[in-house]
């Protein structure tokens, strides 16, 4: 997979730099799915949807949005998280990402052995990911060179160890909880207080693709910039939420 370029556009790397700065300022946000859910008729909210589209979105497929079932699937990613990080002591180390993928999957965390796609919803059209030897290969570099992400840079990090343990897609199952794991790991020891957990499953689906096609974008062209700047609006959007009170349901639709 490329890695990211050495320095982001001037106009983004102050993005990035503005969200670290916020990163321990930043609020626990009770039951993230449903507030956000309660506000989502709020021009602010609207806009960051937007964000975190891309022009592709428009001609995605998308199943049916299952606040519940997604409200339950993140909760259950945030506890599983918190048992798992208070076990994390220093670097990362491989033990540590079989571990939590054993937590998540009540599997055995062990690498896959066989191939694995990307299928389309409809069923119609799937892409291959990476074989099984060249995922555990990818994971063996990235540990030697991201095993102890720089707390300096927080939301840089955290977005490369997201992305690539998704494109290494070394195990049968829980790729996606993991790296948003490792997101949230990267931004506590940046500073984010231990009671926030940065929810992204939820954005994922309300971006329609735009996150999908952006790590995509990542791992055959080596253009960060959009994946970068789709977890800044996410950052944002949690900082934004955190401060807002409880609020009616409306019948708004994003």
């Amino acid at each position: 997979m490329p890695l990211p370029p050495p320095q982001p556009s001037l106009a983004l790397e102050g993005r990035l730099q503005a969200c670290d700065l916020r990163l321990p300022a930043l609020l626990p946000c009770a039951q993230p799915c449903e507030t956000l859910w309660s506000h989502r008729g709020h021009p602010r909210l609207r806009a960051a949807v937007q964000q975190l589209r891309h022009p592709l979105s428009a001609h995605m497929q998308m199943p049916a949005f299952d606040l519940a079932a997604l409200a339950a699937a993140e909760a259950a990613e945030a506890d599983v998280y918190r048992q798992w990080h208070r076990t994390v002591q220093g670097p990362l180390s491989m033990a540590d990402v079989q571990r939590f993928v054993s937590l998540s999957t009540g599997g055995d965390g062990a690498l896959r052995s066989g191939p694995v796609w990307i299928r389309a919803h409809d069923g119609r059209a799937q892409l291959p990911m990476v074989p099984a030897l060249q995922g555990a290969a990818r994971w063996d570099e990235l540990l030697r060179q991201r095993a102890a992400p720089d707390p300096a840079e927080g939301l840089r990090s955290a977005v490369q160890l997201l992305a690539l343990a998704n494109n290494a897609h070394a195990f049968a199952d829980g790729n996606g909880r993991l790296g948003r794991a490792l997101f949230n790991f990267c931004l506590h020891r940046a500073g984010l207080p231990q009671a926030c957990f940065i929810p992204l499953k939820v954005l994922t689906v309300l971006s329609r693709g735009g996150y999908e096609v952006r790590l995509r974008e990542a791992e055959l062209y080596g253009r960060w910039e959009g994946l970068y700047a789709w977890h800044c609006t996410a950052i944002e959007l949690y900082a934004w939420l955190g401060q807002q009170p409880a609020m009616p349901d409306r019948n708004e639709d994003v």
